[in-house]
């Protein structure tokens, strides 16, 4: 699915941002076609035309604050408003993206042999509605993980635009450690005001 000069693309520059900034870009690596069948199949498990026991769903809240997101409710019906779809790894589709060639070179570089796969995760934004995620940390008590995870890979399926709410990472912030031992949300009190 990847884009043939992604396959071999050259590691070093992004690598060396990724240690000093705590993100980088790879630039356009999914083909069209891989992002035309990845959409496909997103649009399958929300409607419910494809199914995996396991696949965990959430809806946007209906009043758009992210304090009022219901959570438990699962798989409630088909619909293109999940805002995620999470254990993507069930499917042998997305599965097959999150381990390609260029993924696996990425990984082996900064995990070392031994990789362990967090989460494969769908982010959704529905046309209309949609919430406002605050500021967070996937990592703490709240995630119960037994190690930190130290890489994401993050891959728009669709055009991303800053108007659209599209994702962003705080520069250095990589080297700060948790900004609360149970980490998720980070409350505005928590930011340091000379940055």
């Amino acid at each position: 699915m990847l884009r043939p000069e992604a396959v071999c693309q050259e590691l070093e520059a992004p690598l060396e941002q990724l240690r000093r900034d705590g993100y980088a870009r790879l630039g356009r690596v999914l083909s069209d076609t891989g992002a035309r069948r990845l959409r496909t199949r997103a649009d399958d498990l929300m409607l419910g035309r494809v199914a995996y026991p396991g696949l965990f769903f959430q809806h946007d809240s209906k009043t758009g604050r992210y304090e009022d997101l219901e959570r438990g409710l699962g798989w409630i019906g088909p619909s293109r408003s999940y805002r995620k779809v999470e254990k993507l790894e069930l499917d042998p589709l997305f599965f097959g993206f999150v381990e390609n060639p260029l993924f696996a070179r990425i990984a082996a570089n900064v995990l070392g042999a031994e990789v362990t796969l967090y989460r494969a995760v769908l982010w959704n934004k529905a046309p209309h509605g949609g919430v406002d995620l605050p500021w967070h940390q996937d990592d703490g008590r709240f995630w119960g993980i037994d190690r930190s995870p130290t890489l994401q890979i993050w891959t728009a399926l669709d055009d991303a635009p800053a108007e659209a709410g599209c994702v962003e990472v705080v520069r250095g912030s990589h080297r700060d450690g948790l900004a609360t031992p149970e980490g998720g949300t980070v409350f505005e009190t928590r930011f340091d005001d000379s940055c």
